[in-house]
């Protein structure tokens, strides 16, 4: 049952994350949660894993620099009922 609401709590999470910033900066940080779980749980990894876990993060670094600024994330416009 724990894992089911695990599950659905970081579903959520996720969820709003889209709500609330941009596509390119959730995709982003949603793709550096492996590296910081690694980390954060302190496993040992291996050389090759090491090494794609630093082209992860170069990657996430080259995009988030090379791409402009953010603006706000667009909202959904609320049809108003026919008249």
């Amino acid at each position: 049952m724990s894992g089911w609401l695990g599950i659905a709590v970081v579903y959520a999470l996720e969820r709003q994350a889209l709500r609330l910033a941009s596509a390119r900066t959730v995709s982003v940080l949603l793709s550096l949660e492996p590296a910081a779980a690694a980390l954060v749980l302190g496993q040992r990894l291996a050389p090759q894993m090491t090494a794609g876990m630093a082209c992860v993060l170069a990657a996430a670094t080259v995009i988030t620099a090379r791409l402009p600024a953010e603006t706000q994330p667009a909202r959904r416009a609320r049809r108003s009922p026919a008249r």
